[in-house]
């Protein structure tokens, strides 16, 4: 920009003040309260043979507010005064709670399958169980014939067993079958695929109130969904037969929701199985350490 003659160097006299000197002692109020000699502290000066520019920075002032946080900066602010301000939990309020854990765990077993109580879970999931007396073609198609139950493959040291959580004993696990010990092994056999007789709306109302009312008494319901959904078309049964401790047979029927479900179970368990029996083969002096749990 053009300044003035007498403020541009060579032009205006001797006397005339160089671009960039300081000002006079005179001072005068700015409309910030600061004074002009204040303000030359954020003035910067460039000068060329007859063109001055002037870059002029705001100046900051004690009534100033501080410079904004960065987001991440803010965010760490919060979360530090959120942990200062949070009640900590004592010792006792901690064995407390583990206290709750232990009683809730032995209110899941009885006397029968509290030696379960520390298995370990090789595969867990929702299975159809068949009735026991409903064992014809027809009666196998019958939804009503069925009933939905979460089930647990449990591996404990040298047995293995399917699981479920009983709503006639209060939610207490019970086992369904023994599927290996030391004297004993169960088989599995694949069943032909069964079509799911059509059901009237009354029917299809009473399996889905069914459903709902189990999940609700476990803890497991599932809000906001369509219970409909989970009514299979196609059973996909499979059979166990096992031999219990006391030397009885057994057998028990079971499917999955579909065939992808009943296939993944008779993987599942069949692997159970062979690794109960390379485990049983070992030599007595050899650790005895089930493996990783796998889904």
């Amino acid at each position: 920009m053009e300044l003035p003659s007498n403020l541009v160097p060579g032009k205006g006299g001797r006397d005339a003040p160089l671009v960039g000197a300081p000002l006079p002692d005179r001072t005068m109020e700015s409309s910030s309260g600061l004074t002009d000699s204040q303000a030359l502290k954020n003035v910067n000066f460039r000068h060329d043979d007859d063109i001055a520019e002037v870059r002029e920075f705001s100046t900051i002032s004690k009534e100033s507010p501080p410079p904004a946080r960065c987001c991440l900066m803010e965010f760490f602010h919060q979360l530090c005064g959120a942990l200062r301000d949070s009640p900590q939990s004592s010792d006792k309020d901690e064995a407390k709670a583990e206290g709750g854990k232990e009683e809730a765990q032995d209110e899941a077993f009885d006397k029968d399958t509290i030696g379960w109580k520390h298995s370990r879970t090789a595969y867990d999931g929702y299975l159809w169980k068949l009735n026991a007396n409903n064992n014809t073609e027809d009666e196998m198609a019958d939804i009503l014939s069925w009933r939905r139950r979460q089930f647990y493959l449990q591996r404990n040291q040298d047995k293995l067993a399917l699981m479920y959580t009983s709503e006639k004993e209060n939610g207490q696990v019970q086992v369904s079958c023994l599927l290996s010990s030391v004297t004993t092994s169960a088989t599995i056999e694949t069943l032909k695929p069964c079509t799911v007789t059509p059901t009237t709306e009354e029917q299809k109302k009473r399996v889905v109130s069914d459903l709902e009312t189990y999940d609700t008494a476990f803890g497991q319901k599932r809000f906001d969904y369509d219970y409909s959904r989970d009514l299979p078309t196609e059973f996909n049964p499979f059979l166990i037969v096992s031999t219990n401790e006391d030397g009885t047979s057994e057998q028990i029927v079971l499917s999955g929701g579909n065939a992808r479900m009943s296939s993944r179970w008779e993987q599942a368990i069949g692997r159970a199985l062979q690794q109960v029996k390379r485990q049983q083969k070992r030599a007595p002096g050899q650790p005895n350490h089930p493996p990783a749990a796998s889904r």
